[in-house]
């Protein structure tokens, strides 16, 4: 035939190895001191950490949009300066722009430099800042966008809720 005649039994034959042994218990019982380390790594993520810090997002000041206290009617988050977040190093150390928790996303274009004139006519309700208060005046508007209390500037945007 093609293939070859086919082997016969031999009972002299001990196989490649004449001792054998059982490696795959060792195996086993690795496998399953694996899976108990991820069960109770899984355990104690439920019981003593916080989902909320993953699911919510955080403000500068590390609140929990809509979930602190203090930012509990807030559940959005703005970005003062979004090109600043524009960089390789963004998704290890955070954007570096300042964050605050707002009642609702941006609904308009805002430019504080736009808006704004010499006279101080300008719209303060579309103004975005820190611990969601607004100037009162002109000169305290120009004063809160300088020190990065109030954003500059902001684009239109929606929640992905």
């Amino acid at each position: 035939s093609i293939l070859g005649s086919p082997a016969t039994y031999d009972p002299s034959f001990k196989g490649p190895l004449e001792r054998r042994s059982c490696t795959d218990v060792l195996c086993l019982l690795l496998f399953i001191v694996f899976l108990v380390c991820w069960a109770l790594i899984g355990f104690l993520a439920l019981t003593k950490g916080n989902i909320s810090v993953l699911i919510n997002p955080k403000d500068s000041n590390g609140n929990i949009c809509g979930v602190d206290s203090d930012v509990i009617d807030r559940p959005y988050l703005v970005f003062f300066d979004l090109t600043r977040c524009i960089s390789r190093d963004v998704l290890t150390t955070g954007c570096p722009t300042k964050q605050v928790c707002v009642s609702q996303c941006p609904e308009v274009f805002f430019s504080f430099s736009l808006n704004a004139s010499s006279n101080g006519n300008y719209n303060r309700s579309y103004m975005i800042c820190e611990g969601g208060v607004q100037p009162n005046n002109y000169a305290l508007a120009v004063s809160w966008v300088a020190q990065s209390k109030c954003a500059s500037w902001y684009l239109p945007s929606k929640s992905g809720k």
